[in-house]
């Protein structure tokens, strides 16, 4: 026994970094196609590592179904399961489950961010406004806002969705989609000087993105009534 301790502690080690990070999305990860360059040390890392690319979460939902079914009060599992019908595509459901969250623990930005999401993609805009500015109440976002503006924008509320995207630009000042997205809102309003800015903050953060060139170059091909 000794004998083989020993010659299993002369064989090489692995060399094995394990991170874990709570709420970190995949999405805002260089390594997994964001584009805003904002992870350089995990992306290196992940370049000379080991990356996974199918990983799904769902494969617990038996187990959150289980527990919910004896009335286990726990937000935590109302909102795993919310996100699992989230990604079923069944909105009514998670819907159901995220307010079946908020009933037992609201103090959960994320927890209302997620609401309005799947309220905005089922139409209901006005919840979907109010999810947002709950989850903006407990901790201001440039995810809660830019998913504001969209509600407010789809709303007719044109002043409203500005306002929201310029609190969400100097929250992420990074967030291409926000800066093409207030582009178009002030080029509805014919403010083509910030407009024209904006788009350019965008191309500038992400300029391989065709629809945020060409909404650049009309733009800069409209001219104000005083411009001409």
């Amino acid at each position: 026994m000794i004998l083989l301790a020993i010659a299993l502690a002369a064989l090489p080690r692995p060399n094995i970094v394990l991170i874990t990070i709570d709420s970190l999305r995949a999405d805002h990860l260089g390594s997994y196609g964001a584009a805003r360059g904002s992870t350089p040390a995990l992306d290196a890392l992940a370049s000379e590592g080991l990356r996974f690319e199918r990983g799904d979460f769902r494969s617990a939902q038996p187990l959150f179904e289980e527990l919910a079914s004896r009335d286990i009060l726990s937000f935590e599992v109302h909102l795993y399961l919310a996100r699992c019908d989230r990604l079923d595509g069944k909105l009514a459901d998670a819907i159901r489950e995220y307010e079946a969250a908020a009933v037992i623990y609201d103090g959960y930005s994320v927890l209302h961010l997620e609401h309005g999401r799947a309220l905005l993609a089922s139409g209901n805009l006005e919840g979907a406004a109010a999810a947002f500015e709950k989850s903006l109440a407990l901790a201001p976002s440039s995810e809660a806002e830019t998913g504001l503006a969209t509600a407010a924008r789809k709303l007719g509320d044109r002043s409203r969705a500005i306002a929201a995207l310029r609190r969400a630009r100097a929250l992420d000042p990074e967030d291409a989609d926000s800066w093409n997205e207030l582009g178009a809102l002030l080029l509805q309003g014919d403010e083509v000087g910030p407009a024209v800015a904006a788009f350019e903050r965008a191309v500038a953060l992400r300029p391989a993105d065709e629809m945020f060139r060409r909404n650049l170059e009309f733009a800069r091909g409209i001219r104000t009534p005083r411009e001409k």
